[in-house]
């Protein structure tokens, strides 16, 4: 190979490679011990509008993370599951201050079920993924709001 450089002195291994990278027949691309596939069929967008444009992006990204190049990131979710879980396990249900009605807690315990259906939903999509954990912050909102005062 020509035009590689070990540019280690910036604290690792960093290789830069000039020229093309051609996979032939029966040969494959490996990250992190997965297959990556190309995208395929993806035109160029001709959108005249932000809508338009919005979907042209979308059709993108899910070849993307259908090719294997992107992968859906699920740690704001797992985070915000922890967080709200710990939240229902210590509160009390009950009538009397710093206690929180039935009712609340239920449907604060379904949220959370919800979530975590998602965040278990191996063919879920990034915009699935942001749409729970979005929810899920609602739903903590308004759970701390139930909480009985004096």
């Amino acid at each position: 190979m020509s035009n590689i450089k070990n540019y280690q002195e910036q604290g690792g291994e960093k290789w830069t490679v000039g020229g093309e990278l051609a996979i032939t027949t029966g040969g494959k691309l490996t990250f992190q011990e997965e297959e990556l596939k190309p995208a395929k069929g993806q035109a160029d967008s001709d959108a005249s509008s932000v809508a338009s444009l919005k979907a042209d992006f979308n059709d993108l990204l899910a070849k993307l993370f259908a090719a294997g190049l992107m992968v859906v990131d699920k740690s704001a979710l797992a985070a915000a599951i922890t967080s709200a879980q710990e939240l229902l396990d210590s509160a009390v249900v009950g009538s009397d201050p710093g206690e929180y009605p039935q009712g609340a807690y239920d449907t604060f315990s379904a949220a959370i079920d919800t979530a975590q259906a998602v965040a278990d939903d191996a063919e879920a999509d990034q915009n699935q993924v942001a749409a729970a954990t979005s929810t899920l912050e609602a739903a903590v909102s308004t759970f701390e709001d139930a909480e009985i005062e004096e």
